[in-house]
């Protein structure tokens, strides 16, 4: 008996045999709006970066009353290859996000203050002279910060599978800091 993976492909999906994205992503959206996390698998050119794009879009629809609109803020991990790179990754996708960024900013500066380092410093992979920097604590610390930007975020970490090759556990990091959100309400959305 031979097993194939139907996860492996050689090539992109061709569009004649995409599946429609209209009800897949307001399913998805709906799924995060209920508590729970969703993982997105699949090969470079399947269209999954193009899909956090439309969910994005979906999720700012008010569905109903238990189903109001989210934000979603995409965190770009394809180049990232330790904690501090990571921690870079954040800061970009806070800065550029549309309506979050302004909060995410003020969150960062504050956070800055409690840790007592610059988060540019760290995001640059500098060492400073005589200061220890714990690269998984702050990456922890900034995650967290996240989940107190909105009462219904969902964050979308693209090139996820990147993290497998990042020293320093960022899964266990993203898994905690989760842990330690002061509303379960915030979801993680994992590529």
């Amino acid at each position: 008996m031979v097993f194939l993976n139907p996860f492996v492909w050689s090539d992109a999906v061709d569009p004649a045999d995409a599946v429609s994205r209209g009800e897949f992503t307001s399913s998805a959206a709906a799924t995060l709006k209920a508590g729970t996390h969703i993982a997105l698998f699949g090969p470079r050119g399947t269209g999954k970066t193009t899909f956090i794009g439309q969910l994005a879009a979906e999720l700012a629809v008010d569905h109903s009353d238990d189903a109001p609109p989210w934000e979603l803020i995409r965190i770009d991990l394809r180049r990232v290859i330790s904690p501090a790179a990571f921690i870079g990754a954040v800061i970009d996708a806070a800065r550029t996000h549309t309506s979050l960024a302004r909060r995410a900013l003020s969150e960062f500066r504050r956070l800055e203050k409690e840790i007592g380092i610059n988060l540019g410093v760290v995001k640059a992979g500098a060492r400073l002279r005589g200061v220890q920097i714990n690269d998984t604590e702050i990456l922890h610390a900034q995650l967290s910060a996240l989940s107190r930007l909105s009462p219904r975020l969902v964050i979308a970490f693209d090139e996820f599978q990147r993290l497998a090759h990042c020293p320093g556990e960022p899964l266990s990091i993203i898994r905690r800091s989760e842990e330690h959100t002061s509303n379960s309400s915030h979801l993680g959305i994992s590529y």
